[in-house]
């Protein structure tokens, strides 16, 4: 969503082409994750004893959550194809106040401001922000932090049952969205007392787009966008390139209204078309079959980029960094430092999430769902020379981690080699290695 769009070397144009997908798809679109309300939503499952071999139960120490944003509106501008009437309704505004004492923690302000887009003014038809979380997104992610509740403070007892803000680190990038998504969670984990007096201050943290580490960034380890590049470039790209995407290109040209297929952007068609799925908006019927193709392409190129040179290698210039950072949170708890944060919750986007899975070698190769969660929790047991372990659960499905046994829980000791083994040097961030083939596609 942020970084692989440079890899296509395709124009920025296109990526709102297909922003009408077919009505009354949204119940099909696994990428629209799970409608608010729905009777299946993503429990956590309590840990699976029997995959185990320790004397006593093990005790949750510490979860980090890395999400995906809920639902939103298409993330960029430009025509979606030629016709399209399509309107977006929001609800989802923001209630602020300056604040100068960044060490408080509660507040007696009786007053806030509404941050709210003005109706018809927006770049696309009705009262929406380009990219904005939806209403839906709210619920999803008000729904991810009532089975947080459920798991982690009902059933594991990692939390206090109130809100304490010494438990929490929250981190997001600075898109609304992402950062909305995190209130999000943290609002059903924790649902308002509207008689708490004064009320709870929680930090959510963020910082420059350049700075962060949260997404891949190409500011911070440059050697990904030749990563990127190169791993288009490889006879297995160029191959799919000629027979799948020029092909796709051609017939999308005229459908979305440029003059020839190299205007068209495939990002584009793939954001348009799944908001308009996920919306239940209507879309010419050539556009809409085309779908299936569009996703093939997306995912295709998704692999051969996390694969390249090797799944290992990009996750170092990808996830590397965060890696890192998670790892720090991690040694607190074993090491004694601290027993807190309990819980850190890093909102992030679509393809941050799918990077990080395919370094661990754990990415099953599908686009990650609005409200994607994926949690690393850490246990502390006895029985074993190592006393921690980790799991990792990601949309309420247990991840056994390859190099970690055939166990649900892996052997903390095990999963920091293979973190460590993710974080690149500075010299392999600056610099990428020659043109080669994928070696783990």
């Amino acid at each position: 969503e942020i970084v692989m769009r440079h890899s296509l070397g395709i124009s920025l144009f296109a990526l709102l082409f297909l922003a009408l997908a077919v009505h009354s798809q949204n119940s099909q679109n696994a990428y629209c994750g799970r409608p608010p309300g729905a009777t299946d939503t993503i429990q956590i499952p309590p840990l699976n004893l029997d995959a185990k071999s320790h004397s006593d139960a093990p005790k949750l120490r510490q979860v980090q959550t890395y999400i995906r944003h809920g639902d939103r509106t298409i993330a960029a501008s430009g025509q979606c194809w030629v016709g399209d009437a399509a309107t977006y309704n929001c609800t989802m505004t923001d209630a602020e106040i300056p604040n100068n004492s960044p060490g408080e923690t509660q507040t007696r302000n009786n007053r806030l401001y509404r941050i709210e887009p003005m109706p018809n003014r927006e770049y696309w038809p009705g009262n929406c922000l380009i990219g904005q979380l939806t209403q839906q997104g709210y619920q999803q992610h008000l729904e991810n932090g009532k089975n947080f509740r459920e798991a982690y403070i009902d059933r594991e007892k990692l939390l206090s049952s109130s809100l304490d803000t010494n438990e929490l680190f929250l981190r997001s990038d600075d898109m609304s969205r992402t950062i909305q998504s995190a209130e999000s969670l943290i609002l059903g984990l924790y649902p308002l007392d509207h008689e708490d007096v004064p009320a709870a201050l929680v930090t959510l943290n963020t910082m420059d787009t350049q700075m962060d580490d949260s997404n891949p960034n190409t500011y911070l380890c440059p050697s990904l966008l030749g990563y990127n590049q190169a791993a288009m470039q490889t006879n297995l790209s160029v191959a799919f390139n000629q027979s799948s995407t020029q092909p796709l290109f051609n017939t999308l040209a005229p459908l979305v209204g440029v003059n020839s297929s190299s205007q068209v952007d495939i990002w584009q068609v793939w954001d348009c078309l799944n908001v308009h799925f996920c919306h239940n908006l209507e879309v010419p019927e050539a556009v809409a079959s085309l779908y299936p193709t569009v996703k093939e392409n997306m995912l295709f190129y998704a692999n051969q980029t996390y694969s390249y040179p090797t799944r290992t290698d990009h996750g170092k210039v990808s996830s590397g960094l965060l890696v890192y950072e998670m790892l720090e949170y991690l040694e607190l708890i074993v090491t004694g430092k601290s027993y807190d944060p309990k819980l850190i919750v890093w909102s992030s986007h679509d393809t941050s999430l799918m990077s990080f899975l395919a370094a661990y070698q754990i990415w099953d190769q599908e686009w990650a769902p609005y409200a994607s969660t994926l949690n690393l929790e850490l246990y502390e047991y006895s029985g074993t020379a190592s006393n921690w372990g980790i799991r990792i659960v990601y949309n309420g499905k247990v991840l056994p981690i390859p190099g970690c046994g055939k166990g649900e829980l892996c052997d903390y000791k095990e999963f920091y080699t293979i973190s460590q083994d993710l974080i690149p040097s500075t010299a392999e961030c600056l610099f990428p290695p020659a043109l080669q083939e994928n070696k783990d596609t």
